[in-house]
């Protein structure tokens, strides 16, 4: 059959190996999920506008629906607009889905700086061309890819007004290489001067197992904070989690949680 000339050639290779991925499941939940692999297997070319298709739209719709249980439970005694972050640090960025789930919960004109941290250079001009929108125009956006020094992609004004932080960490955890690495990321978190940390995770028993471990972390690491720290969702309670011991194994699926280290403040 005839190609038209735009059309981009195939690479049958990282095809066949996506295609053998997504097609393992030992049903444990302990592999990574395939449905990530085509970021670092296919040509940029193909992944940007794939990922913008497949999994830019369920993974805004989590952080959208995040974002806004942390503002509503945080804001609760002091208005529903009480309670707003100035700088926002995504410590696994895309393309940029959080910074968009930002604009939906506190809106774009209290922001003032996004630093993106991406694992890998693949999304990294999707990341940037989506911040370009004008209302963007008064953002300070800085990238960078883990282990290169970071660059300023736009310079903005900024107030001298006193920053709220919010660090996010969006399906990462669960890729780390190790459980040692995945407690030094969260230890990474915990030492920045975030007012909030959100983390968020696929609903799978490896990304609950994840949540978990870290949530256990976070609650060792608290209970020697000055000033203190609480968890605020999805349980309000800074006790060990229940479902490690009531629900079974199959079941033990969670996908978002919220952890602020400097409410106090």
């Amino acid at each position: 059959r005839a190609r038209h000339p735009a059309q981009l050639p195939r690479a049958p290779a990282p095809e066949a190996q996506l295609a053998r991925r997504a097609a393992h499941d030992d049903g444990t939940g302990l592999a990574l999920r395939a449905s990530q692999h085509f970021v670092q297997h296919l040509p940029r070319q193909r992944a940007v506008p794939l990922y913008l298709a497949t999994q830019f739209p369920a993974r805004y719709a989590v952080l959208v629906r995040v974002l806004d249980e942390a503002r509503r439970r945080l804001a609760a005694p002091h208005g529903a607009s009480a309670w707003h972050p100035t700088h926002v640090v995504d410590y696994c960025a895309h393309t940029s889905e959080a910074l968009w789930a930002y604009d939906h919960v506190f809106g774009a004109r209290h922001l003032r700086e996004y630093v993106a941290e991406a694992r890998h250079s693949t999304l990294l001009k999707a990341l940037a061309e989506l911040q370009d929108d004008d209302a963007w125009s008064h953002l300070r956006p800085v990238i960078r890819v883990r282990g290169d020094k970071p660059h300023v992609h736009r310079e903005a004004p900024q107030d001298a007004a006193a920053p709220r932080r919010l660090g996010l960490h969006a399906y990462g955890l669960s890729a780390a290489a190790s459980d040692t690495a995945r407690e030094r990321e969260v230890l990474r978190m915990w030492k920045s001067e975030a007012d909030l940390l959100v983390l968020v995770e696929e609903a799978t028993p490896r990304g609950f197992a994840c949540l978990a471990s870290a949530r256990s972390q976070l609650r060792s690491m608290a209970s020697a904070s000055t000033p203190p720290c609480h968890i605020v969702a999805p349980c309000p309670h800074d006790q060990a989690c229940p479902l490690l011991s009531e629900a079974p194994p199959s079941r033990l699926a969670a996908s978002a949680a919220a952890y602020p280290p400097r409410v106090a403040k």
